[in-house]
């Protein structure tokens, strides 16, 4: 994989060049470079913690730049005439190496392939029956747009198929994280989902069999000052059982909805 990154970023400046020289009249040939300027930020989104996705989904908008370039270089520097068996295999095993990293660098975590058993927040390995169950249930029996507050996998699903409004630190501004992950419900919970005006709270209590694969349970940010070495526990995700104000409306095993309505506001 890093030999395949490697190998385009020393050929894009050779191509870059070459269509400076031979092709900056011809209007989609310049659009092509521009683009594949891109290419460098793009790759090094990948040492974040956040832009794995954003390289992934970028690639099929550069894979035609990015091989118009590296063809001129190519081309301009082994004219096709003049290609002996050496510069063939070198060029034939340079393009396989390309193609081999780029297929393994775009295919993800080995925990993302399907088909495969439920993970812990892993994205698709973890949409199952029973969080859509749970969510087309919401959507039934609560109606729709009501503000819900859950793990990442959960916000997915209830906003998919429950038509649900997703209480979201991007958006909100406020981290429901603590919620979930205090043991007890004190005041300063209660703050948060006051501020948040949260009304559901949807817990799976799955969470707490083992460490997020994406490396975070509900915020992306819930880890920054305190990284998560052990996982969520399950006291910590049952205790609103025992909460007054705080009632259980549903319950398939996993997945829990918690009605925090009379608690947030004050009517319990």
């Amino acid at each position: 994989m890093m030999a395949s990154v490697a190998l385009v970023a020393f050929g894009l400046p050779f191509g870059l060049l070459n269509l400076w020289q031979q092709h900056r009249h011809n209007a989609l040939t310049v659009l092509f470079g521009i683009f594949s300027l891109a290419y460098p930020i793009i790759e090094a989104f990948r040492l974040t913690t956040f832009g794995n996705e954003i390289s992934d989904r970028a690639a099929a908008f550069l894979f035609l730049p990015i091989a118009y370039l590296l063809t001129l270089f190519i081309t301009h520097f082994w004219s096709t005439r003049k290609l002996d068996w050496k510069a063939t295999s070198l060029i034939t095993c340079a393009i396989s190496v390309i193609f081999l990293g780029g297929v393994l660098l775009e295919s993800g975590p080995v925990f993302s392939n399907l088909p495969g058993p439920y993970l812990v927040v892993a994205d698709q390995r973890s949409v199952e029956p029973e969080g859509i169950q749970a969510a087309s249930w919401a959507l039934t029996h609560l109606g729709p747009n009501n503000r819900v507050a859950t793990d990442r996998i959960n916000q997915m699903l209830m906003s998919t198929f429950g038509d649900q409004r997703i209480v979201d630190s991007s958006v909100d501004g406020v981290d429901i994280a603590p919620v979930f992950f205090s043991s007890h419900i004190g005041p300063g919970e209660v703050a948060i989902l006051r501020q948040a005006r949260v009304r559901y709270l949807v817990v799976d209590l799955r969470l707490s069999t083992a460490l997020p694969l994406e490396g975070y349970y509900y915020d992306q940010y819930e880890n920054d000052s305190l990284p998560l070495t052990s996982p969520i526990s399950r006291e910590a995700l049952t205790k609103f059982d025992t909460v007054p104000g705080i009632n259980r409306i549903f319950d398939n095993g996993d997945i829990v909805i918690y009605d925090v309505g009379p608690l947030v506001d004050g009517s319990g």
